[in-house]
């Protein structure tokens, strides 16, 4: 999984959810599950984060959304498809 896209999805969702511009670059990182072997993503929550309760509930729920769910990128890139606001071009194309 790519970091940006996941980076522009939740912070998108953190700004949707509770109206907050939070740079979330080093809020997390990739490990490999010890018993599945698969990627999951790890929250490696900075000061920043943890001095926020609900940002930090926010972020650890979609973080273990994600994990369960097993996204892939594709997955990723639809719902923030899906989360972002229609350009004026698009908009034409469907009216």
């Amino acid at each position: 999984m790519e970091k940006k896209l996941l980076n522009d999805y939740l912070a998108l969702c953190v700004k949707k959810q509770l109206n907050l511009d939070v740079d979330l670059n080093n809020q997390y990182d990739f490990a490999e599950n010890l018993v599945s072997k698969k990627t999951i993503i790890a929250p490696t929550f900075t000061d920043e984060v943890f001095s926020n309760n609900e940002l930090k509930m926010f972020l650890s729920s979609l973080i273990t959304e994600l994990n369960n769910e097993n996204c892939n990128t594709d997955e990723i890139r639809e719902r923030l498809r899906k989360l972002q606001p229609l350009e004026t071009e698009e908009l034409k194309k469907i009216v």
